[in-house]
């Protein structure tokens, strides 16, 4: 508005008006007006200066907040994105000891399934070795008895007769069986023969002490 007024100020010095022309025969009412003049020029040009000036400071102002602005945002983001990156880190190292923990149970797991397998196998081996050496002694124990019997039998009858007991033979025989039997139940348990080449030599083995 100053600036305004000055301008309008400085337009009406310039209109002709009727005291200005009895002016123009005086030469210093004419220098008066061009000193007026002047000074209301000068006053301008400062006014548009300091508008001038006072427009630049607040461009720069402005472009000082915004720089401030963009500085916020960058840290901001910068922060955001260094955030980011650790929670990324850290459920990747959660993922990886949530799979490594999964995988060493799967193996405790498997190893005890292993033993429990291995344990059972070694049950039933025993069993069947225990099993079949009973079956032999029973059948041992039975053959002393027939003879027992054969013997009782032919005592009342004329000579010859026949000892009431297996001759060293038989009993070396049996003995041989039993061993046999053994021997053969460890090489299942410790896997050398399978269970049908158990069974197979088992029956043999039964058949010829027979």
């Amino acid at each position: 508005m100053k600036h305004v007024a000055i301008t309008i100020a400085s337009f009406a010095l310039l209109l002709p008006s009727p005291l200005l022309a009895m002016q123009e025969s005086n030469p210093a009412a004419e220098r008066a007006r061009i000193a007026n003049q002047r000074i209301a020029a000068e006053a301008e040009r400062r006014a548009e200066e300091q508008r001038l000036a006072a427009e630049a400071e607040a461009r720069q102002l402005a472009e000082a907040e915004a720089a401030r602005a963009r500085e916020a945002q960058a840290t901001v983001a910068e922060a955001e994105r260094f955030a980011a990156e650790r929670q990324a880190e850290r459920e990747a190292a959660q993922a990886e000891a949530r799979i490594r923990a999964e995988a060493e149970a799967r193996r405790i797991a498997e190893e005890q399934r292993a033993e429990q397998a291995a344990e059972a196998e070694r049950q039933r081996a025993e069993r069947e070795a225990a099993e079949a050496e009973a079956r032999v002694r029973a059948e041992a124990d039975a053959l002393r008895a027939r003879e027992a019997r054969a013997t009782a039998t032919q005592a009342a009858q004329p000579p010859p007769d026949r000892p009431s007991i297996p001759s060293p033979e038989e009993q070396a025989r049996i003995d041989k069986s039993l061993q046999q039997l053994r021997s053969l139940g460890e090489l299942r348990e410790a896997g050398v023969v399978s269970d049908e080449e158990f069974e197979r030599i088992k029956r043999r083995i039964l058949d010829d002490t027979r």
